[in-house]
């Protein structure tokens, strides 16, 4: 239980947003630069990983970045 509670500490500590997807019990966590992990929400471990930046290679928007994770969560993609 500890391991799990750890992983889920350094998951999610500092993150500026977290999304949970109920169908896949998933997590997508950002931490406001150009990566968005996603984790198994019952075990903390990642599942993957992928980067969202504007243009210029900067970090995109929080609105930007949850607009993005919404259509993730809503695609049937099981690789995410």
């Amino acid at each position: 239980m500890l391991e799990r509670t750890e992983k889920a500490e350094s998951a999610l500590d500092g993150a500026q947003l977290v999304r949970f997807d109920d169908t896949t019990s998933r997590l997508a966590v950002w931490h406001g630069g150009v990566t968005i992990n996603i984790y198994n929400s019952q075990t903390f471990d990642e599942i993957t990983c992928f980067s969202l930046s504007n243009e210029i290679g900067e970090p995109c928007s929080r609105d930007e970045v949850d607009e993005h994770i919404s259509d993730i969560f809503g695609t049937d993609n099981d690789e995410y």
